[in-house]
């Protein structure tokens, strides 16, 4: 997972923020 969480965290930079977020949840659920 925290693989996942760091590709969000790069990933803030661009639109997918919201839905990589969505799905950072979904996976620590």
């Amino acid at each position: 997972m925290y693989e996942f969480k760091l590709l969000c965290e790069l990933n803030l930079e661009y639109q997918n923020t919201v839905f990589c977020l969505k799905n950072y949840e979904v996976k620590t659920r």
